[in-house]
């Protein structure tokens, strides 16, 4: 008997020493249901030997866990940003460089890591506070108080923080707290979470994050994100700047082409399923030139300022509405004189990468018919507050006008609709009366406040965005709520959502993109797919 119980003994020992008894059952498969859903989400990867949940990492791998955990693995084997340690091993350099570079880690002194070491609790927390947003540098918290810190926000219960204190950090116990972290909110942004940010960057689903019950919230009808960033000027006019159009229009087959500040080009990206295709140059501006002949010689403009950026979608070309400033005074055939002009005015056509001239002066245009004419304005007081000029239908292949009787005030957006004419604007539309010569308004009530309402037409339709409400309307006037920006979207880019669009534009599938100016970025609305299998 006593022989069996040593026997006994023994082998509790070594089970013990394994690490097999490390947490009681229970614990331990919620622990192991954390590395499975870790591993499923692609933020947690075992080794050769499986999970090895018991075992105490050294401090190399417990930073390789905590990059996985961020979801810039990838990123960071890509980028493999130096660092300043002799200790770590060239398998682990790219992840300790990407860590050193985002001020993630300091080393255990400015020349070592601490590869070998043992990985604490406490050194594990500190990653995923700085991750979060806290800063050790700036007092948010000591390194060697984390668990405190921890523990002061509600990362950590009471009785969570005392057993990180005195017991060995494990492979398991570094999950259970990347699984509490994924919950956590930023320090800043209290209503984002680090699972919430990683569904912004696309490292696992909001469907994903709802089976893991990492997400709390009811899943909202639709997503935005973020399709590129860009600088894209904002022409303003002080007598209506609700109307006055950016530098940046979609085409008739889902191309956004748009004047590039940053730049200095005129580039076109396909959208298509909610991505952005890589940009296409049009037109280098910071190098486009337009020659032609002035007194006798042929003088070459250079400096180009864009003004208007427009899609004719009929003509399958990009039109330029803007001006050359300066000239280069040495002219193609040797000869220049001081009296040419010092600027050049007009509309030009893009074709393959150069300008060529429709119009001298400078026309501005508002769309493009069914049957590819221009609806345009010359404003004989182009500069003042309260500009003013006929509307008349210009047709570029053959150089003709045909007034309207319609006296422009302001730069509305038109729309046309087989041979109707609409003004489009945040109180409503109005349709050209071809007999009376001016533009009657239907009777319809819109949401919001005209002054925030941003307007666009696309697939046979208006669409009107406004904070309070956006909605789809026909032709005839009938209208169809289709969503509430301030409750029906989930925001989970960085940035919110703004409150008044700078543009606004509809793909054929219905797509809502816009350009945020103050984040200088590209966003899309689109139909959160998740609700389809929820």
């Amino acid at each position: 008997m006593k022989k069996r119980m040593r026997c006994l003994a023994l082998v509790f020992c070594i089970i013990v020493q394994m690490g097999l008894l490390a947490l009681p059952a229970s614990a331990a498969d919620e622990t192991a249901e954390h590395a499975n859903a870790l591993h499923e989400l692609g933020l947690f990867s075992g080794t050769e030997n499986g999970f090895q949940l018991e075992r105490q990492p050294t401090r190399v791998e417990g930073l390789v866990m905590f990059i996985r955990l961020l979801g810039v693995e990838e990123e960071a084997l890509f980028e493999n940003y130096p660092h300043a340690f002799s200790d770590v091993p060239n398998w682990a350099s790219a992840y300790v460089g990407y860590a050193y570079y985002h001020s993630l880690t300091t080393g255990v002194s400015q020349t070592t890591f601490g590869t070998d070491n043992k990985m604490t609790a406490g050194e594990y927390l500190t990653f995923l506070l700085r991750a979060l947003g806290y800063d050790d540098s700036k007092g948010d918290f000591a390194w060697n108080t984390s668990i405190d810190k921890a523990a002061e926000i509600g990362f950590l219960t009471a009785e969570e923080a005392n057993a990180s204190r005195t017991q060995p950090a494990t492979r398991g116990s570094m999950v259970d707290l990347s699984w509490a972290a994924l919950t956590q909110p930023f320090k800043e942004d209290r209503s984002t979470t680090l699972a919430k940010d990683l569904v912004s960057k696309g490292v696992f689903t909001q469907q994903q994050a709802v089976q893991f019950d990492l997400w709390k919230e009811p899943l909202k009808p639709y997503l935005v994100k973020t399709l590129f960033r860009t600088t894209i000027s904002i022409p303003t006019d002080s007598s209506d700047s609700t109307f006055f159009p950016t530098n940046i229009v979609l085409d008739g087959e889902d191309n956004l082409i748009y004047y590039d500040e940053g730049a200095k080009a005129i580039l076109r990206r396909a959208i298509q399923d909610n991505i952005a295709g890589e940009p296409e140059t049009l037109l280098d501006v910071k190098n486009a030139t337009y020659t032609t002949e002035s007194n006798g010689a042929y003088v070459t403009y250079r400096d180009l300022a864009i003004q208007q950026v427009f899609a004719d979608a009929v003509n399958k070309r990009v039109l330029v509405t803007g001006g050359f400033q300066n000239i280069d005074q040495s002219a193609n055939d040797g000869w220049s004189t001081s009296g040419n002009p010092t600027s050049y005015w007009g509309t030009f056509a893009v074709e393959h990468g150069k300008l060529v001239c429709l119009s001298q002066k400078n026309p501005y245009l508002l769309t493009v018919t069914e049957d590819g004419r221009y609806l345009a304005v010359d404003f004989s007081t182009y500069y003042s507050t309260t500009p003013s000029g006929k509307l008349y239908l210009w047709d570029p292949i053959t150089n003709t006008k045909t007034e309207f009787q319609e006296l422009v005030t302001n730069r509305m957006s038109t729309a046309s609709i087989g041979k109707d004419l609409f003004t489009i604007s945040g109180s409503g539309l109005g349709k050209y009366n071809f007999s009376t010569g001016q533009f009657d308004r239907l009777a319809i009530t819109l949401p919001g406040n005209y002054w925030e309402t941003r307007t666009v037409c696309q697939n046979g339709l208006f669409y009107f965005w406004s904070p309070s409400g956006v909605c789809a309307v026909r032709p005839n006037g009938q209208q169809k709520t289709l969503l509430n920006p301030q409750t029906d979207i989930e925001v989970t880019d960085i940035t919110p959502m703004p409150h008044t669009l700078s543009a606004f534009f509809v793909t054929s599938d219905e797509t809502f993109l816009f350009y945020d100016a103050d984040a200088k970025a590209v966003r899309a609305v689109y139909p959160n797919p998740d609700l389809d299998q929820a």
